[in-house]
């Protein structure tokens, strides 16, 4: 279901997209939504991330918490 909503994220973002522009500050907070969720999900049912995903997602998250802090946009 997760590689659906993925691949659904991917379409979207490609089709309203051009080369070189950057994600939306929208679309980078839509997604660390979509991120903390999985991740209370997880803690939620007990099935903890493997070490090597959580680990990804942290790198990830701070990536779009730059582009939603960014204060020239």
């Amino acid at each position: 279901r997760m590689a659906g909503v993925a691949n659904s994220l991917r379409m979207e973002r490609s089709r309203t997209r051009h080369k070189g522009e950057h994600m939306s500050k929208e679309e980078a907070l839509a997604i660390i939504k979509l991120l903390s969720a999985l991740e209370s999900w997880s803690f939620s049912t007990k099935e903890r991330l493997p070490d090597y995903l959580h680990d990804d997602l942290c790198v990830h998250i701070k990536v779009l918490e730059k582009i939603v802090l960014e204060k020239n946009s």
